[in-house]
């Protein structure tokens, strides 16, 4: 009588399992089904829902009704987002942190050039080397 209910009303119901009399609810189980990655599968949501099991039919209804499908989609774009603008900000402090260094190791190369009483003239190898240093870990400058 409960289930016939709820569906008149057209809502997805809170479903208690008579075996342990504990409530399974919808909204737990889709944040356990987002938390699953790659290895998401409504199969695997029942098993991790364990005690307060569920069927998979009623996870399947619940995913029909509630658009499981597309607040992965949002749920995997957000995640991009916040890892991107994370990746973002730590790539910007090293790429400061070594040109901060790199100006380090040349103002130091240029001083001891300057103190040697010997000219030195950097050969065109010792000229590619720094470039090769200052590409590879500042990409194009």
């Amino acid at each position: 009588m409960f289930n016939a209910m709820a569906r008149k009303k057209k809502e997805i119901p809170i479903t208690l399992n008579f075996k342990t009399n504990q409530k399974a609810i919808p909204q737990e189980a889709l944040e356990i089904y987002l938390s699953l990655g790659h290895e998401r599968s409504l199969r695997k949501t029942r098993e991790i829902l364990g005690n307060r099991s569920v069927s998979l039919r009623i996870l399947e209804k619940w995913s029909s009704q509630d658009k499981w499908a597309e607040k992965v989609k949002e749920y995997e774009e957000k995640l991009y987002e916040e890892v991107t603008k994370d990746a973002l900000e730590v790539a910007k402090k090293n790429k400061a942190q070594i040109l901060v260094l790199c100006k380090g190791v040349l103002a130091r190369f240029l001083q001891d050039l300057t103190n040697r009483k010997k000219p030195y003239k950097p050969t065109m190898e010792d000229i590619e080397r720094i470039y090769r240093i200052f590409k590879k870990e500042l990409g194009e400058w």
